[in-house]
């Protein structure tokens, strides 16, 4: 797989992207991206079993969202009347559709035994389906602790145990403390 071909270019996420992309490289193995993903581990160690009523009013508090989600209940992150675009409703399935297949098979045909790196992970989107994909660790981090705070409700109500959510910046990010990877994600 070539990984340049599914990056975005500077004009589409201005100056930022390359430097993460670069620094990306240094730290993991394989680069797939087009913009961010993410990763979660819940900080709670018993998570709490809400009903569709709660889920809704805590997936609206959080909102908007960038990512469509499922949730329990069929309850989705995407909420119509407070998103800001529609792309936030169409862009997860439509990457992980257009590019998921051929990231698994620049990995072996599986991400079975697998740590995923999701740089910029925003609400973990993408972090999640790596995990439902069966990766064994998957860390999403962001800069933002909104996007974190999303990315960590999500896997608070998902049993997802390979997921962790880290607020970091792209400086932060040490192969000593958070290890190496084998796929790294940079979809936003």
């Amino acid at each position: 797989l070539d990984s340049s071909s599914l990056c975005p270019t500077p004009a589409d996420h201005g100056d930022r992207t390359p430097g993460l992309l670069a620094q990306a490289r240094e730290v993991s193995g394989p680069v797939v991206s087009v913009a961010s993903v993410t990763c979660v581990r819940s900080l709670e160690a018993d998570l709490p079993n809400m009903d569709t009523s709660e889920i809704e009013s805590e997936v609206r508090r959080l909102a908007p969202w960038h990512h469509d989600i499922e949730l329990p209940h069929g309850v989705h992150t995407h909420v119509p009347d407070l998103s800001k675009r529609d792309v936030e409703r169409t862009r997860t399935p439509n990457l992980i559709r257009h590019m998921w297949d051929k990231a698994e098979q620049a990995c072996g045909g599986s991400l079975q035994g697998l740590r995923v790196l999701d740089v910029a992970c925003n609400c973990g989107g993408f972090s999640v389906h790596a995990a439902q994909r069966g990766a064994d660790y998957v860390l999403g981090f962001d800069i933002a602790s909104r996007y974190i705070e999303q990315a960590r409700f999500v896997q608070s109500q998902l049993d997802l145990p390979a997921l962790d959510f880290q607020q970091l910046s792209i400086d932060d990010l040490d192969p000593e403390v958070h290890g190496t990877f084998d796929l790294t994600l940079c979809f936003g």
